[in-house]
């Protein structure tokens, strides 16, 4: 079989939970799909569910379909269950697998090539007998190591029987698949151990430096608040409110859950909570929010936000002065991280602490802001201090290093050279 060559091609992308700049918060996909469109030529389908817990705005849908254009993308919102524990989560995906090969008609009947972005893998399953009806070569990006991510979180998992099957639409993703794709720089080393040999193209995350910065004042929902702040809970503010107190911002943007290091900064909140000058600001949402909201009780100058849209996280990053980056320790990441906040925080060129051991470090490569040792709270607690000390020209060469870093490699004008190159290598790909 051979498949149709083209310069000018037509793409299912299929991502259970895509979003969008305006549904937030995973962007790897819309911005990959955006820069496809309008910079190549190319006709981008994308197909995501009506429902994650990812999600900081829903989409509008209505019956099993709903079309809508973003940016030029083919959205295709498939109605999926709100869920609202792991066993409804799981269901959701084998509902969004059925109803996507169900409703092919709607969704997408003619294509050169299907790109699955995964997890969870066993969507795959679905993605592979969808590019097989359309006869076409399928890439599979691998954006989290499944079932690797939940065995780190938990020993007991290797009693659960579900993550052997895991393992096993693991081995069906790498087998199955034309081509692989990760945004995790050490993955061909994952892939080496478990002994799955396989062509792998690394693009990792960025952030589209083309995007606009929104021209209104941004409003934030007050969840908790230390005394020295002075928000009332539930209370709505403005940034001006924030900025008005004149303090250092040392801030976090993102999800709260286990795996962002949330425990170490707040730590070091406890020992600079007589600090007057600085102001430790948490703007997300995730399962530790009462954890942070408790932690008001005894740090003052500590206050916590509810998550904003996407589209609204450059402004909330303009007030901050140095933004963090934290995760525990986990073996996991000697095969790399991209996180998605990284480059946000480089775009919106603000000094990054950066407190990771991985394959990789952005910070490091950038030069654009402070390396702690994970969990070493002595040394984050100095390096707040001494940056909290530093005249603002200093602070901004710092972020200056890191938006340059980002432009010239992690910018969607570089990366979308990227995916349109791999896109073309996998498409025009005779299958003998």
């Amino acid at each position: 079989m051979q498949f149709q060559k083209s310069t000018v091609m037509k793409i299912l992308i299929i991502n259970h939970n895509a979003g969008s700049i305006y549904h937030g918060p995973n962007l790897r996909t819309y911005y990959a799909s955006k820069e496809l469109v309008q910079k190549y030529g190319h006709d981008v389908t994308l197909a995501s569910s009506s429902y994650s817990h990812k999600y900081s705005v829903l989409p509008k849908a209505s019956g099993v379909v709903t079309d809508e254009n973003i940016d030029g993308v083919n959205f295709k919102w498939i109605k999926c269950i709100k869920y609202t524990n792991l066993f409804q989560r799981i269901y959701s995906h084998f509902e969004f697998g059925l109803k996507l090969l169900f409703n092919r008609k709607k969704i997408c009947q003619e294509a050169d090539l299907v790109i699955f972005s995964g997890p969870p893998p066993e969507i795959f399953f679905f993605s592979w007998i969808y590019a097989k009806i359309l006869k076409v070569p399928i890439i599979s990006d691998v954006r989290d190591l499944w079932p690797l991510t939940q065995i780190e979180m938990s020993k007991l998992q290797w009693l659960n029987p579900f993550i052997y099957f895991l393992y096993f639409s693991q081995y069906c993703l790498v087998k199955g698949s034309n081509h692989l794709l990760s945004p995790l720089p050490g993955v061909g080393l994952y892939f080496k151990k478990i002994c799955l040999d396989a062509k792998t193209t690394v693009i990792e995350n960025g952030f589209d430096l083309n995007r606009e910065i929104l021209d209104k004042e941004i409003t934030l929902n007050v969840i908790a608040s230390g005394t020295s702040v002075g928000f009332n809970k539930g209370a709505s503010i403005v940034l001006s409110d924030i900025q008005f107190h004149k303090k250092f911002i040392v801030g976090y943007s993102g999800s709260f859950d286990r795996d962002n290091d949330l425990d170490s900064l707040i730590e070091a909140a406890k020992q600079l909570k007589n600090r007057k000058d600085i102001l430790f600001m948490f703007v997300g949402a995730g399962k530790r929010l009462g954890f942070l909201a408790n932690a008001t009780l005894e740090i003052p100058n500590l206050l916590v936000c509810n998550r904003v849209p996407s589209e609204s996280v450059p402004n909330i990053l303009k007030i901050m002065d140095v933004c963090y980056c934290g995760l525990k320790p986990k073996n996991i990441y000697k095969y790399g991280v991209s996180l998605a906040k990284t480059y946000e925080y480089m775009a919106s060129a603000k000094p990054i602490i950066w407190m990771i051991d991985a394959y990789n470090n952005p910070v490091r490569e950038s030069g654009g802001g402070f390396l702690v040792e994970p969990e070493n709270i002595e040394e984050l607690v100095q390096i707040i201090d001494t940056s909290s000390r530093m005249d603002k020209e200093e602070l901004y060469k710092f972020g200056q290093k890191g938006y340059k870093y980002l432009e010239n490699n992690y910018s969607y004008e570089v990366l979308g050279s990227k995916w349109n190159n791999l896109i073309k290598e996998v498409g025009n790909y005779d299958e003998k």
